[in-house]
């Protein structure tokens, strides 16, 4: 391709259209144009090999003379050209060992503080990818819509197991309206997609390398694009669409479709315009202090180690105190997929104070919904998804949150929940006597059957195979 051709023809783009669903039509129509004529779609087979950036021309120089001296001696069979022979490939082992070690260092050197990235690093200095292995079937081709079938109806099993509850009705809280998002500047979109991952899937029509390649070019379309959507309340309909891979929840589990997980693939510019929303969403969250500080995930200082700490400190506070920490650990089946639109809507508008176009906007967003399930190239029937918030989106998770943050408003007092996601435990710490011990347990008890009621009304399913019960104390030592 002709980069210096391309980014003429794209700095010429004109899209005048101020309605949010034709400005994306023509903004793909347009790009997709602009491949065919630049970059004609070609099928070529090539090699792929892992960079080695400690293989420098130095090191490349040492390695020529070392073959040309083991030819000489392979030529001659003489002592002295072997000798010749074994101090250049001596020298040659030894400082490609010093220029890898050397370049390994300084790039373990620069993760610090960063865990996510240098288990990245070594997961793929190690060579060791991670396999998805699929159930055996007579037919591959069908594998897709298995899967797809196996998913929805296993939804559809929990929200029918549940539509005798009546829905959750969220506390209202006095909390200030956010009824609009605020424009986002070039700069901003630029800084958000530079930090997004440079990934993509067949929903893209320009790959995500390509696009921070002339991402200079693309910026003020690209953020009319993302104001026009927030502006008008409405997420373009044809990004609303994922393609979802089953992905074994853990390696070495019984290849059967209960032990996947449905992880969906969206488009980079959907994604990015979920994150200029979150974007805008969090400065009124973090403002106003609006998610519960125990509710863990998805949050900037909530990571999984943050959560256990606390946990963990709790129960060794209470150790050290010669107290009883009683605690139940409840987990969910399929917490994302079964979350319901509707009360989702109103606990934004009724404790978060979502409201006008901003509400609009993520109404826009959850619904209408569809997927189709991709195995190894081969694609499943659409289905059209009636609750859920996406795994593998941005917004998703964080609406997530919001939806399970109502917990925390029927708990007792004098229980602790912690929350990671989907994972919730209810501590109750006390002094180890007969009367106390019976209190904890009437009131874990009453706290169960709160939490019970909470997930019913809320359309959510407990996992009874994986909740557990523990009790945990500092034994006195024998002397």
């Amino acid at each position: 391709m002709n980069k210096q051709n391309f980014s003429e023809d794209l700095q010429k783009l004109s899209l005048d259209s101020d309605n949010v669903e034709t400005f994306v039509g023509e903004f793909e129509n347009t790009i997709e144009s602009l491949l065919n004529t630049h970059a004609p779609m070609q099928e070529k087979t090539q090699i792929c090999r892992a960079p080695k950036p400690w293989f420098n021309e130095t090191i490349m120089s040492l390695k020529r003379l070392m073959r040309k001296s083991e030819r000489l001696w392979r030529k001659h069979r003489k002592p002295c050209d072997y000798e010749i022979y074994k101090s250049s490939m001596n020298k040659y082992h030894h400082e490609l060992r010093n220029e890898k070690h050397s370049i390994l260092s300084q790039k373990v050197l620069s993760f610090k503080g960063d865990s996510k990235k240098l288990y990245k690093f070594v997961k793929d200095l190690t060579g060791s990818k991670a396999e998805n292995p699929m159930p055996a079937v007579e037919n591959e081709n069908e594998l897709p819509d298995k899967f797809a079938d196996f998913f929805m109806n296993k939804i559809k099993t929990i929200r029918d197991s549940l539509r005798d509850f009546d829905d959750y009705k969220p506390l209202f809280k006095d909390v200030p309206l956010f009824t609009s998002f605020k424009n986002l500047s070039e700069d901003e979109v630029k800084t958000i997609i530079n930090k997004l991952q440079c990934k993509s899937c067949e929903l893209d029509i320009l790959p995500t390398k390509v696009l921070k390649s002339f991402l200079s070019e693309l910026l003020p379309v690209i953020t009319k694009l993302v104001n026009l959507s927030l502006s008008q309340g409405v997420f373009p309909l044809r990004w609303k669409q994922a393609v979802v891979r089953p992905l074994l929840k853990k390696a070495g589990l019984e290849l059967i479709y209960s032990n996947y997980r449905p992880v969906s693939n969206l488009s980079f510019l959907s994604k990015l315009i979920e994150k200029c929303a979150l974007y805008r969403l969090n400065e009124h969250v973090k403002d106003h202090d609006l998610l519960p500080t125990n509710q863990s995930a998805y949050r900037q200082f909530h990571s999984c180690e943050s959560a256990l700490l606390r946990l963990v400190n709790d129960i060794l506070d209470g150790m050290e105190h010669q107290e009883v920490t009683a605690m139940i650990a409840v987990d969910l089946s399929a917490a994302f997929d079964t979350v319901d639109h509707s009360i989702l809507i109103k606990v934004l508008e009724y404790q978060y104070g979502v409201n006008g176009t901003a509400l609009k906007w993520i109404d826009s967003y959850l619904r209408p919904r569809s997927c189709r399930v991709n195995v190894s190239s081969t694609t499943s029937s659409e289905r059209q998804l009636e609750c859920s918030v996406p795994q593998g989106s941005c917004l998703g998770p964080w609406l997530y949150l919001v939806y399970a943050g109502t917990l925390f408003d029927i708990i007792p007092p004098s229980i602790t929940v912690y929350g990671f996601a989907d994972d919730h435990t209810a501590n109750k710490r006390f002094v180890p006597t007969l009367t106390n011990e019976m209190d904890a347990i009437r009131d874990l008890q009453d706290c169960a059957v709160h939490i019970n009621t909470w997930m019913n009304s809320n359309k959510l399913k407990m996992n009874n195979a994986k909740n557990r019960v523990y009790s945990l104390w500092q034994s006195t030592p024998t002397l």
